[in-house]
């Protein structure tokens, strides 16, 4: 269908970043989807909108929006750049009610068009059903233009070009500028303290305390006195003078409660008072201390699981949980692995006054390393390698033992299965290793992700490769 497009259509689409692909799809989903550029000129038309509106997409395309449908809600995307998402309206040249998103459509600089998705809502019977692509176009190009909003530099600390690392920074970018509670969810590593400080440091509470205090380091009894103070004379060993607890220090700020699913349940109904009703009594008092706190959360533990099995409280749970983002581990991230590197490198050498580099054998064994400590696990690995070499170049014995140990058991168990036969042909046996290899990365990007469809976004394979390896490796025995 394309390619009957005027010559300037197919450069308007182009200049939209609309590629092939994208264009086969959104010919083939059962939305209406009609597409114009920055003048309101139409570039493209899917059949099912042609059909919903009875006419063809020749017609269409070329045409000013604003001509077509004069009073369409969709033109004020255009002028604000805001979406609408998921209202209901009617087009006048339809005679029908229809429910419809536009987006606009980000370039690098500014918006240079406009997608609007349409549903008819009187559909008829024999109208195909499928998949909900006005959903999945939505998410898609709500996801685009979040990632296109910059990021301001108290940021920088965190890096990576990972999508899904990229757009939990600018989900907490968007969540600094309210007051609502935030969980962040990771392993241990993946950088959840650091996205809390640039939070807020960037929140409207900047210029007031930011108290932070890791909930699993520290017993019941003490984490309650820490929180919320005590009075002179509470306990033995007390202070005499009482002392301020974190919520009272923290007031008009911000309190960073790390390793909240290590809490007991004792402590949970102790914590959902404040977070509640924004109040709570010091150990042994009995005046009631009001203060406003902006609260962010952060755990490495399935709190969903702990829900089930009576470990964590319903309603602190939904207290907690307002908005949440998560962070990839580092071995979902295997593109940012190398770009990490570099930071790091580069940031220890100022330190150290040093000018080191990474041997190009060294930056392939970290790359190929599984990293369960994450993020904190490579930079203090690349800290005691920089430490460690005497030399300008950091090679494979300037690493911690563990590192090079872990390659070398991970290549002999790898090939214990393998035995050269001189009746192999010319480069089979090269052939038998090479499938071993990919064989077992399948198996271990997804014993990894325990998602298939992220092991395939890790390997960086096809979704029809992934599949036939798979199954051809099963076959063999392999996998």
């Amino acid at each position: 269908m394309v390619d009957t497009y005027p010559l300037m259509q197919r450069e308007l689409l182009k200049k939209l970043q609309l590629n092939g692909l994208i264009i086969h799809i959104l010919d083939h989903v059962y939305d209406g989807i009609i597409i114009a550029s920055k003048d309101t000129t139409v570039v493209y038309v899917n059949p099912a909108y042609a059909r919903i509106l009875g006419i063809s997409p020749e017609k269409l395309i070329g045409q000013k929006l604003s001509l077509i449908e004069p009073n369409a809600k969709a033109l004020s995307v255009f002028k604000d750049g805001k979406p609408i998402i998921d209202k209901h309206s009617y087009i006048e040249t339809l005679k029908a009610e229809v429910r419809f998103t536009s987006l606009p459509l980000p370039s690098s600089k500014e918006i240079y068009g406009v997608i609007t998705i349409l549903t008819s809502i009187r559909w008829n019977e024999n109208e195909p059903k499928g998949v909900n692509y006005e959903q999945l176009v939505t998410e898609y190009l709500t996801d685009e233009l979040l990632l296109r909003e910059p990021l301001p530099p108290e940021f920088d600390a965190l890096t990576g070009n990972d999508k899904e690392f990229k757009k939990s920074l600018h989900r907490a970018n968007r969540a600094s500028k309210t007051d609502l509670p935030i969980l962040m969810r990771g392993d241990s590593g993946t950088g959840k303290e650091l996205l809390a400080q640039a939070i807020c440091k960037v929140s409207n509470r900047s210029q007031y305390p930011i108290v932070e205090i890791n909930c699993a380091a520290i017993p019941d009894t003490l984490l309650e006195a820490e929180l919320f103070g005590y009075e002179k004379g509470a306990f033995t060993g007390a202070n005499q003078q009482g002392k301020r607890g974190l919520f009272e220090v923290a007031n008009n700020g911000t309190i960073f409660l790390d390793e909240i699913g290590d809490i007991s349940l004792s402590m949970q109904a102790k914590l959902l008072r404040v977070l509640q009703q924004s109040e709570f009594k010091r150990l042994g008092g009995i005046k009631n201390i009001k203060v406003n706190v902006r609260v962010i959360s952060a755990t490495n533990k399935n709190l969903e699981e702990l829900l089930r099995k009576g470990g964590f409280r319903e309603d602190i749970y939904y207290r907690l949980n307002t908005i949440s983002i998560s962070l990839p581990p580092l071995c979902q991230r295997g593109s940012d692995i190398e770009l990490l590197i570099e930071h790091f490198v580069e940031l220890f050498n100022e330190k150290y006054h040093k000018e080191i580099k990474l041997s190009k054998r060294t930056i392939q064994l970290l790359k190929a390393y599984s990293w369960p400590g994450n993020v904190r696990e490579l930079k203090n690995v690349i800290e005691y390698a920089i430490i460690m070499t005497d030399t300008d170049i950091v090679k494979q014995e300037h690493l911690p033992q563990y590192l090079v140990t872990n390659k070398d058991e991970n290549r002999t168990e790898l090939f214990s299965g393998l035995s050269y036969n001189t009746n192999d042909q010319e480069g089979a046996f090269l052939e038998r290793i090479l499938k071993s290899i990919e064989a077992e990365a399948i198996k271990q990007a997804i014993e990894r992700t325990r998602n298939k469809t992220e092991a395939i976004r890790l390997l960086g394979m096809s979704r029809r490769a992934f599949y036939y390896k798979l199954r051809k490796y099963n076959e063999e025995g392999l996998g």
